[in-house]
């Protein structure tokens, strides 16, 4: 079953009695919670990546070019 939309949650209150309605959230926190673990992953890569790459780049920018010809 997918996720309800926002929108939907005031329909599914009245249709479902208490403890399904807290089973429902209870799920839908779970699910949050394991999207915002796969997103801070995903930062943390980029940011890893992201600082390599900036760390070659000071490398080029240090490199001694002089007494080539540049054209």
């Amino acid at each position: 079953m997918a996720a309800p939309d926002v929108s939907d949650y005031p329909a599914i209150v009245a249709q479902v009695q208490p403890p399904h309605a807290v089973a429902i959230l209870n799920d839908r926190v779970y699910q949050i919670g394991r999207l915002n673990s796969v997103v801070v992953e995903w930062l943390k890569e980029r940011r890893r990546l992201e600082e390599q790459y900036s760390e070659g780049l000071k490398r080029l920018a240090r490199r001694n070019l002089e007494g080539l010809d540049l054209g």
